[in-house]
């Protein structure tokens, strides 16, 4: 009898064991679909917020990022890219904020210190231009890949700040590091120019024209990473180029005219001595 209650026992053990592997097995499915729904709803939402950026539909691209953000909220290329967008739009604090969450969430991203300090450098009107946090950020980006963007980016601090012989230094850092970097040739030159060296400042834009572009429509442009079929960097040219140093480089690019120093200097210099008096001169 005691064999026989101990066989009836097992046997309900076995059962009971089979039960509930089989319920653990059904919540482990059901688990795993809906995470299979989630990756492709985020795919769906991501894909289309892309679309609709580089149609230049940025209202709904900031909501679709919103909405894949949602389903994955560390998703690197949607904090980037939702960053950019909201930059497009002149959201500047937005930005900011999207930005620091990449940072946080990515520490060893440098694209999220370099928008960050392009935010902190290019926008005096924003409460967060600060050319010394700009530094810091620029600093970092550095820290994590050592190419020449971050470097030339120092430059136009140190330019911006009044420290014209180590921005000088930096621009020749970055076109001994990439010979075709425009800004840092323009760049230079303009602070050739301001001391009255247009003889030199004639010769850097000289070298920089068979490496300038007028600027792509950015609806045209493929904004994706891995696309280097323009050259240049990775995000839409609206979220690269500093209106505070920017220049005209149609007419640099614009070989069948002769370039006239002080012609293509003077809107910089204006715009630095109305937004930056003190550190112009």
């Amino acid at each position: 009898m005691y064999r026989l209650l101990l066989g009836f026992g097992l046997l309900g053990i076995w059962l009971m064991a089979g039960c509930a592997s089989h319920t653990a097995s059904q919540e482990s499915d059901s688990a795993s679909e809906a995470e299979r729904t989630r990756v492709v709803q985020f795919w769906k939402l991501y894909r289309e917020a892309t679309q609709r950026r580089l149609s230049g539909e940025l209202e709904a691209a900031v909501e679709l990022y919103r909405q894949a953000l949602a389903l994955d909220s560390l998703h690197e290329n949607a904090l980037y890219y939702l960053g950019n967008t909201y930059l497009e739009l002149g959201r500047l604090e937005d930005a900011y904020q999207v930005w620091q969450r990449l940072a946080a969430a990515h520490p060893r991203s440098n694209r999220a210190f370099m928008q960050l300090g392009r935010l902190q450098m290019c926008y005096p009107e924003s409460p967060r231009f600060d050319l010394q946090a700009a530094r810091i950020s620029f600093e970092r980006a550095l820290a994590l890949n050592k190419d020449s963007g971050p470097v030339l980016h120092l430059g136009e601090v140190a330019l911006l700040e009044g420290r014209f012989e180590e921005a000088a230094r930096l621009f020749d850092k970055v076109l001994a590091m990439n010979f075709r970097s425009v800004p840092a040739y323009v760049l230079k030159a303009y602070l050739a120019w301001r001391v009255g060296d247009r003889k030199t400042a004639a010769t850097l834009l000289a070298q920089a024209r068979p490496y300038a572009r007028p600027r792509t429509d950015a609806a045209r442009l493929q904004l994706e990473e891995g696309n280097t079929r323009t050259g240049r960097a990775l995000v839409s040219e609206e979220a690269t180029m500093c209106p505070l140093l920017d220049f005209d480089e149609a007419a640099l690019a614009d070989t069948t005219r002769p370039l006239d120093p002080d012609r293509f200097f003077r809107p910089l210099a204006e715009r630095l001595e109305r937004l930056l008096p003190e550190k112009s001169n």
